[in-house]
């Protein structure tokens, strides 16, 4: 066995792997089902013409040699049609699992969901959990290294609440605080640090916590309010762009407001993406034309064209935001911060 392989073409994915493993592994594209043993920083695939070939293999002949799975597909959608996405890929893992392999499931799950993805894989593959292959949860982000949870009990099976269920619960308490601090520095303490882009980091856990936590209980209640202050932050930001048409005599309807955002296309919980939707989708109720754009792309467009007086300049990032506010269009942007 050849040791190991990453199912999810996903940079959180990669970087934890990459982190305990000096040597080249294979990734597997979920979407086309091939693994890649090259891919480079941006997680794109990396081909030259020396090894056009040898570089692409058959995503099941990948698995089944594999020591260790570790499991981290995109999360391109979330509640019930993320967990059917889900159980489709721990199905095509479950035809091509072999005996004697660990698998690390890298995904945070709902209460629950660990034992109905274990199920899926036991039905199909007609092996047995904690006997024939061990399994290992291990939720990103995490502190810990592939060694140390290798070395922990796998997965039994138990009647009362097995050692993942504690880890599920423990898993969705630690967001829900690290959440907290986040709200705390923009709501409580007012910082300015904290960006739009910085408070989208960990919404995707919360919404676990909704689906795991009864709606009378108290972390139902507090992951509510922390994904309902998302929806705040938008509308305090739409509400400093009013201003600043105001200020600048602009007439909501024929402004044009670029929304400066990067975003990594493989980003593992899509946290960024769903953010800036709901970001261009609210600001769009009130002005005339909005365009998400990157840094690069800004840069690009304010050389090679002048702005009109009606654009303003939304920079959802520190990095965008000190880079624009001190060039010549620094008077157009406005922070993405509240």
């Amino acid at each position: 066995m050849q040791s190991p392989v990453l199912y999810g073409l996903s940079t959180e994915g990669a970087n934890f792997v990459k982190k305990n493993y000096e040597k080249s592994f294979p990734v597997i594209d979920e979407s086309l089902r091939l693994a890649v043993i090259n891919i480079n920083s941006n997680m794109k695939v990396e081909l030259n013409s020396r090894r056009e070939l040898s570089d692409i293999l058959p995503a099941s002949e990948t698995i089944s040699k594999a020591k260790e799975i570790f499991f981290a597909p995109k999360a391109k959608r979330w509640g019930q049609d993320w967990w059917e996405e889900i159980s489709h890929h721990a199905k095509f893992i479950g035809n091509n699992i072999s005996s004697g392999q660990h698998f690390i499931n890298l995904m945070p799950m709902a209460r629950g969901k660990n034992e109905q993805l274990i199920n899926t894989i036991e039905t199909v593959s007609g092996l047995e959990a904690g006997k024939d292959f061990l399994y290992h949860y291990l939720p990103l982000p995490t502190d810990l290294s592939d060694a140390s949870i290798l070395n922990e009990d796998p997965y039994q099976r138990s009647d009362g609440e097995s050692e993942i269920d504690k880890k599920e619960i423990d898993y969705l308490v630690n967001s829900i605080e690290d959440y907290l601090k986040l709200f705390e520095e923009v709501w409580l303490r007012r910082s300015k640090s904290v960006f739009i882009s910085n408070y989208s980091k960990g919404i995707f856990p919360l919404t676990l916590s909704l689906e795991s936590f009864d709606k009378g209980a108290s972390l139902h209640g507090i992951a509510s309010v922390l994904l309902k202050s998302a929806d705040d932050y938008i509308n305090k930001l739409v509400n400093n762009v009013k201003i600043k048409l105001r200020e600048d005599a602009i007439k909501p309807a024929r402004a044009v407001v670029y929304v400066i955002w990067e975003l990594d296309d493989y980003e593992l919980f899509d946290e960024s993406h769903y953010l800036r939707a709901k970001l261009v989708a609210r600001l769009e109720e009130h002005f005339g034309e909005v365009i998400p754009l990157s840094l690069k792309k800004m840069e690009n467009l304010i050389l090679n064209y002048s702005l009109s007086k009606e654009s303003l300049i939304l920079s959802c990032t520190r990095d965008a935001t000190d880079s624009l506010i001190n060039s010549e269009i620094g008077n157009k942007v406005i922070p993405g911060v509240i």
